[in-house]
């Protein structure tokens, strides 16, 4: 009796085993699944091909900011058309920090409320056009100091320099391009722009003494 007790709980607890251990083998394989259908929209981001007579190999956007960034080298591009494809694009990096500003600065002197800058703006320079972007963090920085810089004034205005500063020296870092010098200067002065008043003019009726 003692014998058949054993042999009937050993082979339950086998089956319920088998049970575990086939459950198991179901969730990982779902797991992976699941992991593969994640990591696949990030792949497809990447273009598979470029057009080499196209300025940038035809890219523009956000896969153009990549693959300068050196984070994504489409299929096509080698390593030695950055450095080219770099000195091709600050001009056109220079046009959307400067319009991110001009943004900001606008809105404010017209009374608008803050808006959310957009990260691509169509860039035209004498050689080329081109769909540019810029992360979040700096072109909402750029055009909140444009907004802010309207009517800033010392210590305000000091800080707002050196934001822009900053900004501007990131952007160009990650492309590992030299940022351009004085740009700040002509985004923003040390002191706000005045209007000189004009000399009163001699009224005509005015007589010379005797």
């Amino acid at each position: 009796m003692t014998t058949l007790v054993i042999l009937t709980f050993v082979t339950i607890s086998s089956i319920l085993i088998a049970i575990l251990v086939l459950y198991a083998i179901g969730k990982i394989s779902s797991i992976e699944q699941a992991t593969r259908q994640m990591m696949t929209p990030g792949e497809q981001t990447a273009p598979k091909s470029v057009s080499s007579s196209a300025p940038f190999h035809g890219l523009e956007g956000k896969a153009l900011w990549d693959m300068l960034a050196g984070k994504n080298l489409p299929e096509g591009v080698v390593q030695g058309d950055l450095e080219s494809f770099r000195e091709q694009y600050a001009p056109v990096l220079l046009k959307a920090i400067k319009a991110a500003f001009a943004d900001g600065q606008n809105d404010s002197k017209f009374g608008q409320p803050r808006a959310n800058p957009k990260n691509d703006r169509a860039i035209k320079t004498l050689r080329l056009s081109v769909n540019s972007w810029l992360p979040s963090h700096e072109v909402s920085s750029l055009y909140n100091a444009g907004y802010d810089s309207i009517r800033a004034e010392g210590d305000e205005r000091a800080r707002l320099r050196m934001t822009v500063n900053e900004v501007v020296g990131s952007l160009f870092a990650k492309l590992q391009t030299a940022a351009p010098g004085g740009l700040v200067d002509s985004l923003i002065g040390e002191k706000p722009a005045t209007v000189e008043p004009a000399d009163d003019p001699v009224p005509n009726d005015t007589k010379a003494d005797d």
